[in-house]
């Protein structure tokens, strides 16, 4: 379903939520017609809803996210669902700490992790990954085998893979457009901050949230744990505990089993598998009701 309806772009991004899943909250919790906002898009699995019925505003901090969400909307259009009328899409970018509009029937989010970027705190460093692994400075043992790709040669008539943010190239085999970007730390990135500064944030994002949903409005969050420091951290109940404070009350939590874990989970479970929290194979799904006449 992601090949036929996002382009080659959108899988470039490192955290992309189930489609299925998302079917299903926007079928539950949703009525076609309304409007619904995504503060914290990627690349855009909350269109989805539009393909549904629903109106999607859809807000997204990054560029280079922001467009390749324009482009797989442009190609969904092309793809209608039997018996549902096409909703309409407004695609922007923006910070979900002050989001440029006004009122929404519901929102249906997926917020980042604590401090862990996009694969959810398992390693924060290179270090991380290193004790993972078992590096050692001054390895010198041989390697038993080397397995690899060698890089095209970036070549003008587009036949290289080009390596630059924001410049694509043509897969050898597909001829699709590949793009590649760099791994830096965007500082103004939620998913980048650690401790107070990510709650801080966090609740600004929400007391928006707030702010933008209709009285008696439905918001619903996609949320999953994560470790660090060999801890268990419980990342869905403490954003329920803060949403609660907010004007906000919880009416539904149900959890889903993931098919398959993420390469640094799986990682992480061979390093330790004494250590795995089984809690890291579920995601919760978290439905809150604003308050407030309506």
């Amino acid at each position: 379903m992601r090949r036929r309806l996002f382009v080659p772009e959108a899988m470039q991004h490192p955290a992309k939520g189930h489609l299925g899943l998302w079917e299903a909250i926007i079928d539950q919790y949703t009525q076609p017609g309304e409007w619904i906002l995504d503060p914290m898009a990627g690349i855009g699995g909350t269109l989805m809803g539009a393909l549904m019925g629903r109106n999607v505003v859809a807000v997204e901090l990054e560029e280079h996210f922001v467009q390749p969400m324009k482009a797989s909307w442009a190609k969904m259009r092309a793809k209608p669902m039997l018996g549902c009328e096409m909703g309409c899409v407004v695609i922007l970018r923006g910070d979900a700490r002050a989001l440029p509009l006004g009122r929404v029937d519901g929102i249906v989010t997926s917020p980042p992790y604590e401090g862990g970027g996009h694969h959810g705190g398992a390693f924060d460093t290179w270090g991380g990954v290193q004790e993972a692994i078992g590096w050692k400075g001054g390895y010198t043992r041989p390697v038993d085998a080397v397995v690899t790709s060698p890089p095209y040669q970036n070549r003008e008539d587009g036949g290289g893979l080009i390596a630059e943010k924001g410049e694509g190239g043509f897969h050898p085999y597909t001829r699709e457009p590949t793009v590649y970007w760099h791994t830096q730390r965007d500082q103004t990135n939620i998913g980048n901050l650690r401790g107070d500064r990510y709650w801080a944030a966090m609740e600004q994002v929400y007391g928006e949230c707030h702010r933008v949903l209709k009285p008696q409005g439905v918001m619903v969050l996609v949320v999953k744990g994560f470790t660090r420091d060999k801890q268990y951290i419980d990342l869905p109940d403490q954003t329920r505990e803060m949403v609660d404070g907010l004007g906000f009350s919880l009416i539904d939590r149900w959890e889903r089993e993931l098919w398959s874990l993420s390469f640094w989970r799986r990682l992480q479970q061979k390093r330790d598998p004494e250590a795995f929290d089984e809690r890291l194979r579920y995601e919760s799904v978290l439905a809150f009701r604003r308050g407030g006449a309506g």
